[in-house]
């Protein structure tokens, strides 16, 4: 039988944040000083765009088991979503220090750098670090696409594409690069199919639509005017 942590960690790669977090202040208000429960509400209230209160809830995760990598990197992304670097740097340093063998606490520091100044070579670097340490580590190969494909290294991120679907995964994020690839493999209809059918189930996600608008714009003009009337 599951515990309740395995549900809301079912939920959450689910994305079903909300639900997650109603089962998460279930839990709190039996063990309010957990700090692995905290730090899983602060990722569900980033998700929700609550990022203030996550920050806090983040915070108050360390204050209880500093100790616990998990409080750190949970803070680091949630800076890292704030766009707040300078303090997402320190964090996911301290996340490192504190777990040195967890290969999430390397791939956030990648993003990081991919976000911050567009370093993807330097992304890359830490995604193979993070590889190293969990090969099948699904951010780390995540991270490791992403940033084959912004530096034109098309053939290695279908490779390592192919690797990320042998998992089974279904997560959102794989059919994103999925499109993206399509897109920079200069098939946009295809592209555009694959953003589709990801705004189906997330009709906000504002990658899925960027992507989508992109992509259109490569298609040929009967290809747009058809989903222009067709959807």
């Amino acid at each position: 039988m599951e515990t309740q942590i395995q549900q809301v960690q079912k939920l959450i790669s689910q994305r079903a944040f909300e639900k997650a977090q109603k089962l998460l202040d279930t839990i709190l208000k039996d063990s309010p000083e957990n700090a692995e429960t905290l730090s899983l509400k602060a990722i569900c209230l980033m998700e929700q765009g609550e990022l203030e209160e996550a920050e806090q809830i983040a915070r108050l995760a360390i204050e209880k088991n500093f100790d616990l990598g998990l409080t750190h990197r949970t803070l680091a992304k949630v800076q890292l979503r704030q766009k707040n670097y300078l303090e997402a740097e320190k964090t996911a340093r301290q996340a490192i220090i504190v777990a040195p063998l967890n290969p999430e606490g390397m791939t956030i520091f990648g993003q990081l750098k991919a976000q911050q100044s567009n370093d993807w070579t330097t992304a890359l670097d830490w995604a193979m670090r993070g590889l190293q340490t969990e090969e099948d580590h699904l951010p780390s190969l995540l991270l490791k696409t992403e940033s084959l494909l912004n530096l034109k290294r098309l053939d290695e991120a279908q490779s390592t594409l192919d690797q990320l679907k042998a998992t089974g995964s279904t997560i959102i994020e794989l059919s994103l690069l999925e499109a993206d690839l399509l897109d920079r493999q200069g098939k946009p209809k295809e592209a555009s199919k694959r953003y589709q059918e990801i705004l189906q189930k997330e009709p906000n996600n504002i990658k899925a639509q960027e992507g989508l608008k992109e992509a259109l714009n490569k298609a040929p003009l009967f290809f747009r005017w058809w989903v222009k009337i067709f959807g």
